[in-house]
């Protein structure tokens, strides 16, 4: 499912129409062609489409996942969970970290994960 499938089960959910939803951010031909996933939307519409929906870009993020929060949120959970006192529960932490971005690419986090393991 891409994001304008997402955003066209919420915006039916809210009985609202494209032109309504799109008023302000898009034309509502762009807006239809972001439903049908012929275009892709940038950061800062799904911003103002989530906030025009009264959501966060997370809830967004979460009803796309099929309300599943992604593996990068459950190792950011894990992260802030455990006990800062326990060294290997820290080295534990950050090896599944290195293996998630080495799936995942994120150079900046890559980075900093690297440094704190070697």
């Amino acid at each position: 499912m891409n994001f304008g499938t997402t955003l066209q089960k919420i915006r039916k959910n809210r009985q609202l129409t494209q032109n309504q939803l799109a008023c302000g951010i898009a034309q509502q031909g762009t807006y239809s062609r972001i439903e049908r996933g012929q275009l892709a939307m940038s950061a800062g519409q799904l911003v103002q489409f989530a906030d025009k929906l009264n959501m966060t870009v997370n809830e967004f993020i979460y009803i796309h996942l099929q309300h599943q929060i992604s593996e990068r949120e459950k190792i950011t959970r894990a992260f802030a969970d455990m006990d800062l006192t326990t060294p290997m529960a820290i080295k534990k932490q950050l090896k599944i970290a290195q293996h998630y971005l080495e799936q995942h690419a994120d150079d900046c986090s890559l980075m900093l994960t690297k440094h704190y393991l070697f």
